[in-house]
């Protein structure tokens, strides 16, 4: 496979797994806190994978979606 084509598909798992990291730190904090703020829901949906983990790993301790900021 040329290099393009390993890029190509690299970046496409790599947008999957942000995208599903998303979708379920989003279901954890409406399980938690309710529906996620406009403002909230893109800066999840917008944060690279490594972040949204560690938000993720936040959330348990957190007393409010903002707790994850910090």
């Amino acid at each position: 496979m040329s290099n393009f084509a390993d890029r190509f598909i690299a970046q496409g798992v790599e947008q999957g797994m942000q995208q599903r990291d998303a979708s379920f730190l989003l279901r954890l904090l409406a399980t938690k806190f309710g529906p996620a703020t406009s403002g909230t829901k893109r800066r999840i949906e917008t944060a690279d994978v490594q972040t949204l983990v560690e938000w993720s790993e936040k959330l348990f301790l957190a007393n409010s979606p903002e707790d994850l900021w910090h």
